[in-house]
């Protein structure tokens, strides 16, 4: 009985073993190759290469944006509230999240631990440039965001009835890694790096990031760049973009670095590399280099832009200004030289865009349209008597004027007597084909493209205003009519009334005059957009060009200094509401014989006029511009 349960035995350790047998067989014979390339799998390694966005410049080279390596100071919560510990066998330091010593050491594997050195961060503050309680402030924001991702995450499971442990939360988000401090000096990189015992927690991260270094006056133009959009995820996924490349993506938001996206993006590379037992790389298997984005010139000129941003900014301080704007550009190509904003910080108006009373500068539209639709003969004779149906033209009498005297002398009745002979179709049709009512095309933000009223937008309006009067009982503004007046075409005709212009069409209009009748689009890159369309002939311009010359020889720019750089051009001053502040303008372009620059300043809510309060910061631009 006894020996036949032994042969039992031996029966099932013989199958066992050839079972056993068996399935070595298969795994290192049949099987080898599958096995040899998962053992291939483990010893690779995928490491990221790093691409540049490219650099956007201005006219002559200067960086106006550009990637910069940054370190930041990060905290790593659970590690930040452990305890420090010293491997006996190697010294390697080491952290726990608790006060046990961890279970074995990463670099000789020893489970022997002595206690380590103490956290302390005395030195720290000194060299970041803070003071211990903006210190403990940081940190404190930092817990703060980690208990908010917490409590989101577990508000989202209580919401779709997921359950999960918060103290595993807690612990998981403890494990990231928190930005302390962005762009940290060197010192403190050295400090943390070298002795991490002491800074527990502490760590540092090396990031490229995107910095704007030309300086304030050039911020709007550049614009900003951010990471990809939960929705716009899957668009890029459909593209072939990784999980992890959509992860560290930046694309340009607004500004130059959207309007170039095409050109300034870059896309990571990586490299797929075969690693010895021992960590060192013994062949390189895959490489797709990294793709960096193409250097882009832009055709503003840093140092123009930030000399007349502070122009604007004393100039505009001096008024008492709400805002103030001044734009320039090549007539021939429609290359922007100078483009700069400025507003009061209370109000915080950006007024790159933004539409206002053009006043008399609007007039060269008016003269224009009058010259082409062949309603005004440039040499007919008008009598100004001070008044034309109640207008008033400046307090004075201008006698007889023909339109080059009327541009010169900024003569309100000879406009209005020109819009009356078109009409407001007519008017408001040259208008727009001059490129007013619609955006210029820029293509950096969202432009507005300011009014051209006519009867439709009356009519448009109206029905508004009675919609809203209807829903609110308490609405009081609005049109009394939605019949179109026409004394409302006389105010067009010399640029009051319902008219709003940005600066960048009235540039653009100079660029018309002094190009010799081709309308260009305006661009902030270097190269422009080509010459343009033609939209007059060059002789139907001779006496608009001949009044704005006279306009800074004899009319209302007589009192300035723009003669030194034979510049042609023209004053303009718009009514804000209330009559007691105004829009200063003045627009024109220089020399008057080869232009090489039109331009277009204002200043909103100010007292003075557009000749005093506008020309001297053209003088300085033109003393800067033509500077060798």
């Amino acid at each position: 009985m006894f020996e036949r349960r032994l042969r039992i035995v031996y029966a099932l350790v013989l199958l066992w073993f050839g079972v056993l047998g068996a399935r070595l067989f298969t795994m290192q014979v049949l099987d080898a190759e599958e096995w040899r390339e998962k053992s291939r799998e483990l010893s690779r390694s995928r490491i990221r290469l790093a691409a540049r966005r490219g650099e956007i410049l201005d006219r002559h080279g200067a960086v106006l944006a550009t990637d910069r390596l940054e370190q930041d100071l990060m905290v790593r919560l659970d590690h930040f509230d452990g305890t420090n510990w010293i491997c006996r066998e190697c010294g390697r330091p080491a952290v726990s999240v608790d006060e046990e010593p961890p279970g074995r050491c990463r670099g000789c594997r020893a489970r022997k631990f002595d206690p380590g050195p103490e956290q302390n961060f005395s030195r720290l503050p000194a060299l970041l440039g803070r003071t211990e309680a903006e210190c403990a402030a940081a940190l404190d924001s930092v817990r703060k965001d980690w208990r908010r991702h917490v409590d989101r995450v577990l508000a989202r499971a209580e919401k779709t009835e997921t359950r999960v442990k918060e103290a595993r939360v807690e612990r998981d988000y403890a494990a990231w890694k928190w930005t302390l401090a962005k762009d940290v000096p060197p010192a403190v990189v050295k400090e943390v790096s070298l002795d991490p015992a002491r800074y527990r927690g502490l760590t540092i991260r090396s990031i490229w990031r995107r910095a704007r270094v030309g300086g304030p006056h050039v911020r709007d133009i550049v614009g900003r760049v951010s990471g990809i959009f939960q929705a716009e995820i899957d668009e890029y996924l459909e593209d072939g973009f990784s999980h992890s490349e959509i992860y560290r993506m930046r694309i340009g938001r607004s500004g130059l670095e959207r309007a170039l996206e095409e050109r300034l993006a870059s896309r990571d590379g990586h490299r797929v590399v075969d690693r010895a037992p021992r960590g060192g790389v013994r062949a390189v298997l895959q490489e797709i280099p990294a793709q960096d984005g193409e250097s882009v010139p832009s055709s503003i000129d840093l140092d123009l832009q930030n000399h007349i941003g502070q122009v604007l900014e004393r100039e505009g301080a001096r008024h008492g200004a709400r805002g103030a704007f001044f734009v320039a550009m090549d007539p021939e190509t429609g290359e922007v030289v100078t483009f700069v904003g400025w507003a009061r910080k209370e109000d915080g108006v950006n007024l790159a865009f933004t539409p206002t009373v053009p006043g008399s500068v609007f007039k060269v539209v008016t003269a224009i349209a009058g010259v082409g639709c062949a309603e005004l003969d440039p040499a007919e004779i008008f009598d100004c008597t001070g008044k034309w149906h109640g207008i008033g033209c400046h307090g004075h009498v201008h006698e007889g004027v023909d339109l080059a005297g009327a541009l010169a002398e900024s003569c309100n009745g000879y406009f209005g007597h020109a819009a009356d002979l078109m009409g407001i179709d007519l008017l408001s049709w040259w208008a727009r084909h001059l490129g007013f009512g619609e955006p210029t095309g820029l293509g950096i933000t969202r432009e507005p493209a300011g009014l051209v009223p006519d009867r439709e937008w009356r009519a448009r309006r109206f029905e508004t205003d009675e919609r809203r009067r209807r829903e609110d009982e308490d609405f009081r503004g609005g049109l009394k009519s939605s019949t179109w007046h026409r004394g409302e075409t006389w105010q067009v005709g010399f640029g009051q009334g319902a008219l709003l212009v940005t600066p960048i069409q009235v540039a653009r209009l100079m660029a018309l005059v002094a190009n010799g009748g081709r309308r260009v689009k305006p661009s902030l890159v270097l190269g422009g957009t080509g010459k343009g369309t033609r939209i007059l002939e060059p002789h139907a311009l001779e006496a608009i060009r001949k009044g704005l010359e006279a306009v800074v020889d004899h009319g209302t720019a007589a009192k300035t200094e723009l003669g030194e750089f034979r510049t042609a051009g023209k004053t303009g001053t718009g009514d804000l509401p209330g009559g007691m502040r105004n829009v200063a303008w003045f627009a024109g372009y220089a020399p008057r014989e080869a232009p090489r620059i039109a331009f277009a300043c204002c200043f909103v809510d100010v007292k003075g006029y557009g000749g005093g309060v506008a020309g001297p910061v053209c003088v300085e631009f033109l003393r800067e511009f033509t500077k060798e």
